[in-house]
């Protein structure tokens, strides 16, 4: 009996010392690794405890320090389909072992809504699913909750964030943008690729940069943002408490109006659509308008893990007031900050242009915004979807276009495919001749073509805008005032609803980009 309980304790002891080292969830088994780029590591372990890792049968050894972390370096990797795996040793014992591991393209699929929307609400769903089923393990997907923000900068990620192999089952789960866009990559680069998904509804760019960036970057320019990051740290948990009080009171007031407004036959009160959405303790603003906190729980702990690059897909939250003007400098902020954080000084964003929608917001000048991040910043794409979106939903079905033209940019521009080509056409100048002005287009070797009847251009005669008579020559589009007077301005799609309007496409289907321009 003597013997048996001393087994019974040497079996717990080891069974707690191979319990000490912990990693970060974005390494797990099913994961994927960015080739070509030496792989980062890290964790804790026992403090001054020597930690060993194998991967790909090559060792990599580094010492704790006295609080027990570490990390490492391992040797770079090119694609492969093969399963690896990473196996973690603590003082020679081995300690944690992930398997299945493929080694491939990794991208961030970031933003707000339509970076969110699922598969299972897009319009081709269900050949998402046929086709998913015959990827055999080729797509990896880190899940993430959309809720996993914080106050501070998170050294782990919100629980329950693993790894998946998408598939027929899955498929539905998984961002659109984030799925269409992966799955032509897995076709035309012949690697397995993963997709990190940090997204949420209604955030502004705010959100999604930290907190040294932002003060750093706005000084006293922008005070609202710098507002908010103040009384965010001085939110305390008895102001928590006060404001869920009070939300529930107001829920139960409209229920109990509600209620009777059934009751009695009458027409139903509304209410703005994040109504029932309640306090945070982590912030005395809804989360989707409070910078910093999806950085601090979605970013943050990613730290310096290998990626090729971010699809964004955002803006909608950022088309008006101050934050409208401030556009181009929250996005280069936002870019900023990410390089940082992942080390990568040129990390790719390709962003996608706000689809057409009818808003009040001025989306012509936030998708002119959009385009000038092109110019401002290095290694930033656009993908333009002017043609697509729906009148009444901010939140069109269809995202295999978006997908599909991200995908293209990222051959061209990413991988330096010279069999793709993605720039779209855009105005070079404009000559104004009296009743008559020649817009020349830039249209990068491509041919320029309009399809359909000739719409979507507005002149400016006399102070207002009005439709034109129009005449596509070359790589020109001639432009007559109806009325024979003076052209003082020439403009393109240059409104929020556009999609009925889109005329000009170059010969691979990519629509010219809206512009105003006046002598």
């Amino acid at each position: 009996m003597k013997k048996y309980g001393i087994a019974i304790l040497a079996l717990v002891t080891a069974t707690l010392t191979f319990a000490e080292i912990k990693m970060p969830a974005i390494f797990g088994h099913k994961m994927m690794f960015q080739q070509q780029r030496p792989i980062n590591i890290w964790g804790t372990a026992k403090p001054n405890s020597e930690v060993k890792a194998m991967f790909n049968f090559k060792y990599t050894t580094t010492k704790a320090d006295k609080q027990g972390n570490w990390k490492m370096v391992l040797p770079a990797e090119q694609a492969s389909f093969r399963e690896l795996a990473l196996v973690v040793y603590e003082d020679d014992i081995p300690n944690v072992e992930f398997k299945n591991i493929l080694v491939g393209e990794v991208w961030i699929a970031g933003g707000q809504s339509n970076m969110e929307w699922k598969v299972e609400r897009s319009s081709d769903k269900e050949i998402a699913k046929k086709n998913a089923k015959n990827l055999n393990g080729k797509m990896r997907y880190f899940m993430q909750s959309s809720n996993g923000y914080s106050k501070v900068e998170k050294d782990e990620f919100q629980k329950g964030a693993h790894w998946l192999i998408v598939d027929e089952k899955n498929v539905c789960s998984t961002s659109a943008v984030g799925y269409y866009f992966a799955e032509r990559l897995i076709k035309d680069l012949n690697v397995p690729v993963g997709i990190i998904y940090a997204s949420k509804g209604a955030t502004k760019m705010a959100c999604w940069t930290d907190k040294q960036t932002l003060m750093q970057g706005w000084g006293k320019d922008f005070a609202q943002v710098g507002g908010m990051i103040k009384t965010l740290e001085n939110y305390t948990n008895v102001e928590y408490q006060k404001l869920l009080k009070a939300h529930k009171e107001k829920v139960a007031k409209h229920d109990a109006k509600v209620a009777k407004a059934k009751k009695e036959g009458k027409p139903i009160p509304t209410v703005a659509w994040d109504f029932r959405y309640p306090p945070s303790s982590e912030s005395p603003e809804k989360d989707f308008k409070t910078p910093i906190v999806h950085f601090n729980g979605k970013i943050a702990p990613m730290r310096n893990f290998g990626v090729r690059g971010v699809i964004w897909y955002q803006g909608e939250s950022d088309a008006n007031g101050e934050f409208l003007k401030n556009y181009t400098k929250s996005f280069g902020m936002l870019v900023d900050c990410w390089r940082k954080r992942l080390e990568n000084k040129d990390l790719p964003f390709i962003q996608v242009q706000l689809a057409s929608y009818e808003t009040k917001s001025d989306w012509a000048k936030a998708r002119e915004a959009q385009y000038q991040n092109t110019k401002l910043y290095k290694n930033v794409y656009m993908a333009p979807i002017i043609d697509t979106g729906e009148a009444k939903n901010i939140h069109p079905h269809d995202k295999t276009t978006v997908g599909v033209r991200m995908e293209k940019i990222a051959l061209d521009k990413v991988y330096n495919r010279a069999e793709y080509t993605s720039d779209f056409p855009v105005m070079k100048s404009v000559q104004f001749k009296g009743k008559e002005a020649v817009v020349v287009f830039d249209t990068f070797g491509r041919k320029l073509t309009g399809k359909g009847e000739p719409r979507g251009f507005e002149i400016l005669v006399d102070g207002k805008w009005q439709k034109a008579n129009l005449a596509l020559n070359g790589e020109s589009v001639v432009v007559k005032s109806t009325n024979d007077k003076t052209i003082a301005g020439v403009r393109y799609l240059w409104k929020s609803w556009t999609s009925p309007d889109a005329w000009l496409f170059n010969g691979d289907g990519i629509p010219a980009i809206p512009f105003s321009t006046s002598k």
